[in-house]
């Protein structure tokens, strides 16, 4: 869930990207593309620390994670991490065309 979750968020804000320096009267499609997208990336990073939880105790109790769940969380940390750093909130790839 978090992984859909996440990359949701970064579609859409590549597509906000995309749109903001592709067609250069449009602000509004782009900006609600900006607050979605982030709105995608802030509740994948809910619903992955809710996910988390189960998995730490797992490890925790010397039990080791099977391989789909250490790729999903992976590649989940790995899309949330390059949203963040591709878009961030101020700055450059912010809307700041």
């Amino acid at each position: 869930m978090a992984l859909a979750l996440a990359a949701c968020g970064a579609l859409s804000l590549a597509a906000g990207e995309a749109m903001w320096f592709g067609i250069p009267s449009s602000d509004d499609v782009p900006t609600l593309l900006f607050i979605v997208g982030w709105l995608f990336v802030v509740w994948a990073i809910v619903v992955g620390g809710l996910a988390s939880a189960p998995l730490m105790r797992t490890v925790r109790h010397g039990r080791g994670l099977s391989l789909i769940d250490a790729v999903l969380w992976g590649a989940t940390i790995a899309v949330i991490a390059g949203s963040i750093w591709l878009y961030p909130l101020a700055g450059s790839g912010a809307g700041a065309g």
